[in-house]
């Protein structure tokens, strides 16, 4: 079985926020409004090949990426887009807004790279 990874990448801004009585169950969050360049990968199963020795449409999965994903999020403040903006729940979205999609049948990951040193994962991979 072969997978592909499809990569792209949206720059958007938010701000994260918690009640201060909720502070303690997330650690410190950053309130103020700061930007990011996100890096996203969504990893498709490919089925088995075709009479061309394809596995899947690549044009169709990259596609859907751009519209469903980047063009909905490049330059956004994310506040005004998601009801919630941590680097999980934007990974989940993702990942729902691609499983919609043409190709979304063959979706099996959507990995969100928010800085160097955090990335989310979804759904929850089995290694």
């Amino acid at each position: 079985m072969f997978s592909l990874g499809v990569q792209s990448r949206f720059r958007s801004s938010h701000r994260l926020t918690a009640p201060d009585h909720r502070k303690q169950e997330v650690g410190d969050v950053c309130d103020v409004y700061h930007g990011h360049e996100y890096f996203i990968q969504a990893t498709y199963k490919l089925e088995p090949f075709n009479a061309l020795g394809f596995g899947c449409n690549r044009s169709k999965i990259l596609k859907d990426l751009d519209e469903k994903i980047c063009q909905a999020l490049h330059n956004k403040n994310l506040n005004s887009v998601l009801p919630f903006t941590s680097g999980e729940y934007i990974a989940k979205w993702c990942y729902t807004q691609l499983k919609s999609g043409e190709t979304g049948n063959q979706l099996q990951s959507v990995k969100i790279i928010e800085t160097k040193k955090n990335e989310f994962i979804y759904p929850e991979l089995n290694i």
